[in-house]
């Protein structure tokens, strides 16, 4: 069995959160990819 599963918890909403988690953490990533590449690209252009 899943151990991620709680046993009040039906599997449905066991993905449903699983994928709101995947989402969250996929746009973090890409904010921060974004900040990294503004910060690179502000200090190659600085001259």
């Amino acid at each position: 069995m899943n151990k991620l599963n709680f046993p009040h918890e039906t599997l449905q909403e066991t993905k449903v959160k699983a994928k709101l988690y995947i989402t969250l953490y996929l746009d973090s990533l890409r904010l921060l990819t974004m900040n990294k590449m503004h910060y690179l690209n502000e200090n190659l252009y600085k001259d």
